[in-house]
């Protein structure tokens, strides 16, 4: 796969697929497997942006997936070339005619775009699927257009998909998503308080703007070395041990009990086990943790 996070570039005859990307749900896949489908002789591309729009205006945009996380992701996508096109004042002000005409005709070399029944593009979001049909006769490109994925009845949305991550609704994210809902992140020191109790955790470093779901327990798994193990992950702030409120990723690992420190892990999380509780004392939360973790080995069981 090349990479391409930049405004210069020309590419040949290529089918071509664009939209955010910004969590790789079923409904982005839906298009990636249409663009797979109509490669042929021509080259395979995903079109997306360095940055979001909204983030770019300077409001906040939690993201589903880290920068890291979704530079891994386009490593599975098996398409031929990856676009990150630079967002800045100069496209934000294109009208979408020079966006056809000057990117999808000039640097693409589009002969097939593929977009969501949604897609909007060109200043103020002005273009929509009709004005880009009547552009695709003018510029010389076939269109393809694919109804929203639909998941109990609504439309699966990025939107959508953060508020249930907010709400702690993980089976839910994970059916939208395709996948189960990661964290990944570097293993950094603790205070090793989990390890005298009897339950050694490890602690992730988060990716800033990085989504995360409610403070609380989660049952989960951890990727380590090409290795899959159960995990009981907590989300939060650790008020029976800390006063202040910096949010933490912490996991105890079903049998295991390795030196991880500065490896780069996967944290998945399949279940919202319970809420975030302030014990009386670490013996209170040491009993609490023990069942914490029956109940992770009962989900995981069936």
């Amino acid at each position: 796969m090349k990479y391409i996070n930049s405004d210069d570039f020309k590419l040949n005859s290529t089918v071509v697929t664009l939209g955010k990307f910004d969590g790789f749900h079923i409904g982005h896949m839906k298009l990636i497997e249409e663009l797979k489908k109509n490669k042929k002789d021509l080259e395979t591309v995903v079109f997306t942006f360095d940055t979001s729009p909204l983030k770019f205006i300077g409001v906040d945009s939690n993201e589903i997936l880290s920068r890291e996380e979704r530079m891994q992701m386009y490593d599975k996508l098996e398409t031929d070339v990856v676009i990150e096109y630079p967002f800045d004042e100069q496209l934000m002000h294109m009208s979408p005619e020079s966006f056809v005409k000057e990117v999808i005709k000039d640097k693409l070399d589009a002969k097939k775009v593929i977009v969501g029944e949604d897609f909007k593009f060109g200043h103020n979001r002005a273009g929509n699927v009709l004005l880009l049909r009547e552009l695709s006769k003018q510029y010389g490109f076939e269109l393809i257009v694919i109804d929203k994925v639909k998941y109990c009845g609504e439309d699966v949305s990025s939107t959508r998909i953060k508020a249930e991550i907010l709400n702690g609704n993980m089976q839910a994210v994970n059916d939208m998503l395709g996948y189960v809902y990661q964290v990944y992140g570097e293993v950094v020191d603790g205070k090793k308080l989990g390890r005298e109790m009897g339950f050694p955790t490890i602690n992730q470093r988060v990716a800033e703007n990085k989504i995360i779901p409610p403070n609380g327990v989660y049952a989960s798994k951890v990727l380590i070395d090409g290795k899959t193990y159960t995990g009981v992950t907590n989300i939060g702030s650790k008020p029976t041990v800390k006063n202040d409120k910096d949010i933490t990723v912490e996991t105890h690992i079903l049998d295991f009990n390795e030196d991880i420190y500065e490896k780069m892990v996967y944290t998945s999380l399949y279940e919202y086990i319970r809420k975030e509780e302030k014990f009386a004392g670490l013996k209170s939360l040491k009993e609490q943790i023990a069942i914490d973790k029956t109940k992770v080995e009962k989900y995981f069981s069936g």
